[in-house]
């Protein structure tokens, strides 16, 4: 569309040519608010350069320099070289407006939250006014509407729009008179990153696997190829803060269409991050949730005894324990530990206990001196439940304590010189018998002593007894005989004495009382 500030007028000269032209004269009369206002814009010599003669009949004539967008009424007269004017054979008047467009727009350019507005400026179009351009933009997606003034020196950059949107560009121009719509174009920003996601939801299914679920992006910004899903283990909850971040690196990604994921071979009783975030033709903000691997049904952890923590005393075994060997190795709650304690001395077989500790301590309190214990430590989930597969076994043993007197002490005599005495073992022992004492004096005279191994005079009749014979006796005297059972704490002996005649076949003698113990 041409750009001018003039009016074209054509004269057709057919039939004037009798006479002899020497100047035309052109009046413009411009219609204002306060009425017509008729002024002589030009008197223009016949030939002149400012005369545009086309042929020899028609003539066009320029005008320029009006005002813009201005309607004219277009009046000429015609001059002889007497300057007589030829009024009735004047040109018909003609209607003329003038325009001004002194730009011309480029296709706009979008991107993905801007549209930029550029264009070419005409010289001759200088005059133009410079506040009279304007852009409208609307979008349907949002039924907003915008407008913003051109400037001619400058693109115009529509900023702060929605990507992946249809707006209408509509470029007009404003008068005090009239509106004039120049341009009309539908232009789609480009797409963008995607918004954020709008919820994520992470659930744990099993003690290895997760389900993931999230909604679209309120503002996609374009067409989402796919999602990006990562997750990365974030540390062990058997793990304590003072152990620090510990985690085992593992990680993994991916990419699906959907918006639902379910994640296996995970670790159990841990800590995991996942993170969701859209793509288009950029990735959008990450979306992050921290979520918890269940626990394992039955421990899967096996307690460690502290050995330095072990303390063993005649009646009682004390120890500690840690959970597990390594940290890693928990997966789920201990609640308590479940202890067994089962003796496996002959004197304590059969004997089985279960005791409960909320702590990884215990204290046995109910133990026989001397005595071999199997202990069994197991973790406890808060059902109650624990796995016999991994237990602490532990064997121990009390220390020794005083002994107890002898059994079944029979003493009796076959001959004139010797008294045979046999007897059984304490039971329990309290200890390990190192020897034996005899003890026997005869009445009103000194006593005498002899020693015998714990093992070295078995009874050959009498089964699990010890047999002992004093020889070089008086014949026919009364003895007092005292056993005493050795150990390296101390001994026991008994109450009463035996007294027995030596050289009275078939008289037996036999203990009874009760023990009491003498320091060694």
């Amino acid at each position: 569309m041409e750009s001018i500030l003039s009016v074209t007028v054509v004269l057709d000269l057919k039939g004037m040519s009798v006479k002899i032209l020497a100047n035309v004269l052109v009046v413009l009369s411009s219609t204002a608010e306060d009425g017509e206002i008729e002024v002589e814009f030009a008197r223009m010599w016949m030939k002149s350069t400012k005369m545009l003669v086309t042929n020899e009949d028609i003539t066009v004539v320029q005008l320029l320099n009006l005002e813009p967008l201005t309607n004219y009424r277009v009046r000429v007269v015609l001059f002889d070289m007497e300057d007589n004017s030829y009024e009735e054979n004047d040109v018909p008047e003609a209607i003329a407006t003038t325009i001004c467009e002194d730009i011309v727009l480029k296709p706009p350019v979008a991107g993905s939250y801007i549209i930029t507005l550029s264009w070419n400026v005409k010289e001759e179009g200088s005059n133009c006014p410079v506040d009279q351009y304007f852009i409208e933009l609307s979008s349907s997606s949002d039924q907003t509407t915008r407008q913003e003034r051109l400037y001619r020196s400058d693109p115009t950059v529509m900023t702060g729009l929605r990507p992946f949107t249809n707006y209408s560009v509509v470029m007009k121009k404003y008068t005090d008179k009239k509106t004039v719509q120049l341009y009309q174009s539908n232009v789609f920003t480009l797409q963008a990153a995607p918004g954020l996601i709008k919820s994520l939801e992470v659930i744990s299914t099993s003690t290895t696997s997760l389900n993931i679920q999230w909604d679209k992006p309120e503002q996609p910004n374009g067409i989402i190829s796919h999602y990006n899903i990562s997750y990365r283990h974030n540390g062990y909850l058997g793990c304590t803060v003072a152990a620090g971040a510990i985690n085992d690196q593992s990680r993994g990604t991916f990419r699906v269409n959907a918006t639902e994921l379910h994640i296996q071979d995970l670790t159990p009783y841990s800590r995991y991050t996942i993170m969701v975030m859209g793509y288009t033709v950029a990735y959008g903000p990450s979306i992050m949730k921290s979520v918890e691997t269940d626990q394992t049904e039955l421990p899967e952890e096996t307690p460690v005894l502290l050995n330095d923590s072990i303390k063993i005393y005649p009646f009682s075994i004390y120890f500690r324990w840690k959970p597990s060997q390594d940290c890693k190795d928990i997966k789920g709650i201990i609640s308590q530990y479940k202890v067994i304690v089962g003796g496996i001395s002959p004197w304590s077989e059969g004997t089985r206990k279960e005791y409960t500790s909320n702590t990884a301590r215990f204290d046995f309190k109910d133990a026989i001196p001397y005595t071999k214990y199997n202990i069994s430590i197991l973790a406890m989930r808060p059902s109650g439940k624990v796995n016999l597969n991994k237990s602490l076994n532990i064997t121990l043993q009390t220390t020794e304590y005083t002994l107890e007197p002898v059994r079944d002490l029979t003493a009796y005599s076959m001959g004139p010189k010797w008294i045979s005495l046999r007897w059984k073992e304490p039971y329990p022992p309290y200890g390990r018998v190192e020897s034996y004492n005899i003890e026997y004096n005869k009445q009103r005279s000194g006593t005498k002593t002899i020693q015998i191994r714990s093992k070295s005079s078995p009874c050959e009749l009498w089964d699990n007894m010890t047999c002992v014979t004093l020889e070089n006796l008086e014949k026919d005297s009364t003895y007092e005989i005292k056993p005493v059972r050795a150990n390296k704490l101390c001994c026991v002996v008994l109450d009463h004495l035996l007294e027995i005649i030596n050289n009275q076949p078939n008289m037996l003698a036999e203990s009874g009382g009760s023990a009491h113990g003498l320091l060694s």
